[in-house]
This record gives structure tokens, sequence and C-alpha cells, in this order.
């Protein structure tokens, strides 16, 4: 059994939280590259068949939207958004067509960096209402 005396403990333990306070993240941490909705998500001009989606981010990337007349999103449609750049004021905004009349549609939108293609933010959710017949 070896033995450590408390002075090393203590040394030790000095040494590692003046480390992980001086060092950045940890090299496997994304939370500081992941693509931000920093306005949150809008949505407007139904129809009895279709709708819009805005969004805008914090940095480049691509807007994905998933929508369905569940709210767990079971039997969801995911509809690839455009591309948002400074160009476009890092907004976008997706059509949602062939959507039900008189329904509520729940929508959850993302975005997906364009550094890092598959690494995605984490997703706002909302619902509207298409308009009757």
């Amino acid at each position: 059994m070896t033995s450590i005396s408390r002075r090393n403990l203590l040394r030790a333990g000095a040494a590692g939280l003046a480390g992980s306070t001086l060092l950045p993240n940890p090299a496997f941490s994304s939370a500081g590259s992941r693509p931000l909705l920093t306005h949150g998500v809008q949505s407007g001009d139904a129809t009895a068949d279709s709708a819009i989606v805005w969004g805008r981010a914090d940095r480049p990337g691509r807007l994905w939207v998933q929508a369905s007349r569940r709210p767990d999103f079971r039997g969801s449609r995911l509809v690839r958004g455009p591309i948002m750049t400074p160009a476009t004021g890092l907004t976008g905004k997706v059509r949602l067509a062939g959507l039900p009349a008189d329904e509520k549609i729940h929508y959850r939108v993302r975005v997906e960096s364009l550094d890092r293609p598959g690494l995605f933010g984490s997703p706002v959710t909302g619902s509207l209402r298409t308009a009757p017949v």
C-alpha cells in the first residue's frame, strides 16, 4: 500500500486547480463552437397549406427545420434550409409546404456548423397554426 502525505496531496490538488483555471476548455468540448440561434425563431405567413419559419444565428451556418403535427415530433419532416452568412444578416428562412389546413404545427429549428458539418446548436421549438380552407 502506498502512503501519501497530507502535504503532497494538498500540493497536487492546488496544482490541479491552478491548471484547470489557466488552461482553455478541454479539446473534446464543443460547447463554444456550436452555432446558436441568438434571437429565437419566428413563424408567419401561414396559409392553408404552408408557412414560413425564420431564424438568426450567431455565426455562419445552415438552418434546419423539423416540423410535425405532434409535439413529440413523431412522423416529422426535416427540411434543409439555406446557409446563413453575414451577407444574409446571419438569418435564414424556410418555407414549409404541404401542411394540413387549420392544424397546429410544431417545429424545431437548429443551426449546423459550416466549419464542422454534423455539429448542431441547441434546438429552439415553436408552434403555429395553418389557416382554415
